[in-house]
């Protein structure tokens, strides 16, 4: 399922907010810029039930991207400093998922031995 898209100025500052000094080359959103996040769940082999978990996943496409002198972008343009992956998987730990109705579901905190599991658990029926 298409999540939706992401505004490119907000996907660059996430990729770019642990930069150092900024490189002379960076990469910028090109004509026909769009992020695409496909979300999937495994479902339990026997179903799913009120208070069971549920294990999220989420890949994440974006592009194309263009390479320029960062000179001669404005100040506060949105860049990075590398070139961004056309295809980015398992991103389901750092994207943020909403739940109808609000305050229905209780989602894991990634822990560091696996910091892109992601699960949740729904206190009511919901979707």
């Amino acid at each position: 399922m298409d999540f939706g898209r992401l505004a490119p100025c907000a996907l660059a500052l996430i990729v770019a907010a642990c930069a150092g000094p900024e490189p002379d080359v960076v990469w910028v959103p090109d004509e026909g810029f769009a992020t695409t996040v496909r979300i999937s769940a495994e479902l339990p082999v026997n179903g799913l039930r009120v208070g069971g978990p549920l294990v999220l996943h989420a890949e994440r496409r974006s592009g194309p991207w263009r390479e320029v002198s960062a000179a001669s972008l404005p100040e506060g343009a949105c860049r990075v400093a590398g070139p961004p992956p056309e295809l980015e998987p398992e991103v389901q730990a750092n994207v943020h998922w909403l739940v109808e109705p609000a305050g229905a579901a209780v989602f894991n905190l990634p822990q560091a031995a696996d910091l892109q599991l992601r699960t949740v658990s729904f206190t009511a029926p919901a979707r």
